[in-house]
């Protein structure tokens, strides 16, 4: 992605599954503590992105709460489970668009169309996967329910 915004990766990949698999909570704090780390420093980077930190805290641990509220324990797991991925990747990109449209005004824009386009392919690549894992493992959920 163009200066000054942000990279491409997998990390929502494995934000989407811990929410789905394992539930709002440690949904919330594998997307957002995560993808904060990512943000204060990473091998590739540095700390390039450590002006995404109070944003990604809030904006991805609050996706990590919701998209876990949304799918997790629920009998109709495939339904929810789409659903869950969906609201969630739209709750990121537009999350981003306002925090990037703060800092960097019009150039957000940019942002919002490839961050849409790349949520496709997480969409399709999160399903599959997810999926995949239920299968190999023989459950739905990894961590019981507690209501």
């Amino acid at each position: 992605m163009p200066s000054p915004l942000g990279v491409w990766h997998m990390g929502n990949l494995v934000s989407f599954l811990a929410a789905i698999l394992c539930g709002p909570n440690i949904g919330a704090f594998v997307c957002g503590v995560g993808a904060g780390l990512f943000d204060l420093w990473n091998p590739l980077w540095g700390s390039r992105f450590i002006i995404y930190f109070p944003g990604t805290i809030l904006i991805r641990g609050s996706m990590g709460y919701l998209i876990g509220r949304i799918a997790y324990g629920r009998t109709d797991y495939v339904k929810y489970s789409v659903a869950a991925v969906l609201f969630g990747h739209v709750w990121k990109n537009v999350g981003y668009f306002v925090y990037d449209y703060m800092l960097y005004g019009a150039a957000a824009f940019l942002d919002l169309t490839t961050l849409s386009a790349k949520s496709v392919f997480e969409v399709i690549l999160t399903l599959v996967i997810l999926a995949a894992v239920r299968k190999k493992m023989g459950v739905t959920y990894l961590i019981e329910e507690h209501r």
